[in-house]
């Protein structure tokens, strides 16, 4: 059998072959069944730090834009309850996969948040948690 192996990160992965960030990395049972299928490692969706709210809506809609699509996305990240995760059960989460499935399945977590401060701030307990890396979502809807 061909050797798979490939870097990412720093980290060395059995193949290229990885879960993406989905309702997968939720919860503990789906994590421990992607790690016994073989997943080289997990992502999880991003933490949120800074909620889409109403103001985030209008302002975006006085910048001219009246595409529908674009409102309907907004309300739905509102309702969502995966962006509603508070960063403590975020960490909490982090903290059980690393007990329950080892230092040998590495965490991707993700980050999104608007102000320097919580950047900064997040990333660093997102590293203590355990953490392996940190997928940074970088843009401004």
């Amino acid at each position: 059998m061909a050797d798979l192996t490939t870097h990412w990160l720093g980290l060395e992965l059995s193949h290229p072959l990885i879960p993406g960030a989905s309702p997968l990395g939720d919860d503990l049972d789906r994590v421990r069944r992607l790690q016994d299928a073989g997943a080289p490692l997990i992502t999880l969706r991003s933490l949120i730090a800074t909620p889409f709210g109403i103001e985030d809506e209008c302002c975006w809609l006085d910048q001219g834009s009246a595409d529908f699509s674009v409102r309907s996305v907004l309300a739905g990240l509102q309702r969502t309850p995966a962006t509603a995760l508070d960063a403590d059960a975020y960490y909490r989460h982090i903290q059980s996969i690393r007990t329950t499935a080892g230092t040998d399945l590495p965490v991707i977590a993700s980050l999104y948040a608007r102000r320097s401060k919580d950047w900064l701030a997040l990333a660093e307990q997102i590293a203590q948690a355990g953490a392996s890396g940190l997928e940074l979502n970088v843009y401004d809807l």
